[in-house]
C-alpha cells in the first residue's frame, strides 16, 4: 500500500471552504481514497493546523477540529528525537530556502518511514525531492 504525508496545507484546504485549495483538495483526497493511499500525518503537523484554524478561522473551530483525533482515516505518527535532529540538519544545511522547521520535521518523517509523496499544496516537498498528489 502506498503512503503520502497529509500536509497542513491540504488539511486546512480540506476543512475551510474559503481556501483557494478547497476545491483540488476535496478532488485530490477523493482520488487518494480510490487508489487506496495510507495517508499518515504528525503531531507536529497537528499542532501547526491548530494554531492555523484559531487563527483563520476561530479557536471554538480549532477545539472542535482537535476533538476529531486520533482519527480513523489518518495515522498519527509523532515525531521522534532523531527525526528532531535530522530536521535540525536539514534545516541548517538548506539555509537558502524558505523551509520552515515542520517542513524540515516532514521530510525527515517521510525518509524514515520511505514515504517519497505528499498530499500537500506546499511547493517545498518538490525542491526537498519528494512528489506531490494532483
Amino acid at each position: 500500500m502506498q503512503q503520502a504525508l497529509l500536509d497542513s496545507s491540504a488539511l486546512f484546504a480540506l476543512i475551510d471552504p474559503q481556501d483557494r485549495y478547497y476545491k483540488p483538495a476535496r478532488e485530490i483526497y477523493q482520488r487518494v481514497k480510490q487508489k487506496g493511499y495510507h495517508l499518515i500525518t504528525t503531531d507536529y503537523l497537528l499542532d501547526e493546523i491548530f494554531t492555523l484554524i484559531t487563527s483563520r478561522l476561530s479557536r471554538k473551530h480549532a477545539i472542535e477540529y482537535a476533538k476529531l483525533w486520533p482519527n480513523q482515516d489518518v495515522d498519527l505518527i509523532f515525531v521522534t528525537e532523531q527525526d528532531f535532529f535530522s530536521a535540525k540538519e536539514l534545516f541548517e544545511h538548506y539555509h537558502d530556502k524558505n523551509w520552515s522547521f515542520t517542513d524540515c520535521v516532514s521530510f525527515a518523517v517521510m525518509k524514515r518511514l520511505n514515504i517519497d509523496t505528499a498530499f500537500s499544496f506546499d511547493r517545498n516537498f518538490t525542491q526537498a525531492g519528494f512528489n506531490l498528489l494532483k
